[in-house]
């Protein structure tokens, strides 16, 4: 059966903006929202487009980030690329397509920031982060998802293939590898019914290559996905209603692996200036926001991201999963030319009497996790050399107080 935490935020939209300019707050363990890329909205390259139109109105939407923690952001028929920190590493700008109306309808990114686009033609597309079209195949394409060993799968069908949708496993180098029947387990494949118990509606299945999920809960799974720790998440989009007004939410559910524990973080609510009393038989009305914020999305490390916009600027934010406050925060894995490079962040409390900290290393997620190093108060890295090349690890590091240990911080995992 899974325990389920709830956190629901109670602050004022007054309070919730002054939160994303200026701190961070912690709701359940997701502390949060930090802003990562800022900007106003206008026509320069730093700068942001937004367009209006008798539906609403379009902002740039986050369409991938990868392991290496780039967000890729689709903007005015280009995609921007920043880097962890929100620094523009890049603009692409498609190439050798005709009709570049909402390019790219289709994008996602891999751990060598290259990106997959399509725009419902049939072009499937391959950029370097450069911005060079390194390849393209005649595939007609509904939806691109790139997957951890950087292969592809797309929603579509060969034009030389005429026949009913299919799915279809591509290389990074462009070969087609295999043509499947049904959806792979890769994706998550889903069997649901109707639960037993009174207090659930569904009865749901899961299945990946590596493991199995068995959920319990009052709505269907229809959009999901999996982080690099194998934790599983659930958007829920659901409709609020405030008078005439009906507002867009989100809901977000988190299964870890290990426990099969439920966490659900209620996203912030978005605001809009009151209708005028003329505007309320008028069909074409359209709200205007003091603050929006667009659908979440997770990273390979498990952050959650989403957009926010008020009149005037754009912001991408971010929320992060950490540990108990005395351990170290946010720790993050890569690859190097020796193994795998851990960094993390000082403990939010106690840094000051920090002796070393202590890193754990597993196989597994769920572990056991047994210590490979220490390193001294003053550094924040780690280098576990001798890694060979595929093998993925997870880590968790610690910290010391003489002979005394913190808690854990959050679960890392890496791959050479």
């Amino acid at each position: 059966m899974v325990i389920v935490k709830i956190s629901v935020s109670r602050m004022t939209i007054i309070q919730l903006f002054l939160l994303i300019v200026f701190a961070g707050s912690a709701i359940a363990d997701l502390t949060g929202p930090f802003p990562v890329v800022e900007g106003k909205f206008g026509t320069s390259p730093t700068e942001f487009a937004i367009s209006h139109d008798d539906m609403g109105d379009s902002v740039p939407s986050i369409r991938s980030i990868n392991v290496l923690g780039n967000i890729f952001l689709v903007d005015n028929e280009q995609v921007k690329i920043f880097d962890y920190r929100g620094q523009l590493l890049q603009i692409v700008k498609p190439k050798n397509i005709k009709d570049t109306h909402g390019w790219p309808a289709f994008m996602d990114a891999d751990s060598h920031n290259n990106i997959y686009t399509s725009n419902y033609d049939n072009k499937l597309q391959k950029y370097s982060i450069r911005g060079e079209l390194l390849w393209e195949k005649e595939v007609i394409v509904g939806r691109i998802a790139v997957q951890p060993d950087d292969t592809i799968i797309i929603w579509g069908y060969r034009p030389d293939k005429k026949g009913a949708e299919a799915l279809l496993l591509f290389s990074s180098t462009g070969q087609l590898l295999k043509t499947y029947t049904e959806r792979p387990l890769e994706l998550g494949v889903v069997e649901s019914k109707g639960a037993a118990t009174g207090q659930y509606k569904y009865e749901t299945t899961i299945k990946y290559p590596d493991h199995t999920y068995h959920i319990f809960s009052n709505q269907p799974f229809v959009k999901y996905c999996r982080d690099g720790l194998k934790n599983l998440y659930r958007t829920e989009t659901y409709v609020e209603k405030r008078g005439n007004e009906e507002i867009i939410r989100y809901k977000l559910y988190r299964y870890d692996r290990c426990s099969e524990e439920a966490v659900i973080f209620n996203m912030p609510i978005s605001e809009y200036e009151p209708m005028p009393p003329q505007a309320s038989n008028l069909p074409t009305w359209i709200p205007v926001p003091i603050i929006e914020y667009g659908e979440p999305i997770i990273s390979p490390s498990g952050d959650l991201y989403c957009w926010a916009r008020t009149k005037t600027e754009y912001k991408i934010l971010k929320w992060t999963w950490q540990g108990p406050a005395d351990a170290p925060q946010s720790l993050k894995v890569s690859p190097s030319q020796t193994g795998l490079s851990l960094t993390w962040d000082l403990p939010q409390k106690d840094a000051n009497s920090v002796t070393s900290y202590e890193i754990n290393r597993s196989g597994t997620v769920c572990g056991p996790f047994r210590p490979i190093g220490t390193v001294k108060k003053d550094r924040l890295t780690y280098e576990d050399q001798g890694v060979k090349p595929g093998e993925t690890w997870y880590y968790q590091v610690r910290a010391m107080r003489e002979k005394t240990p913190s808690g854990y911080s959050n679960k890392a995992v890496g791959t050479r």
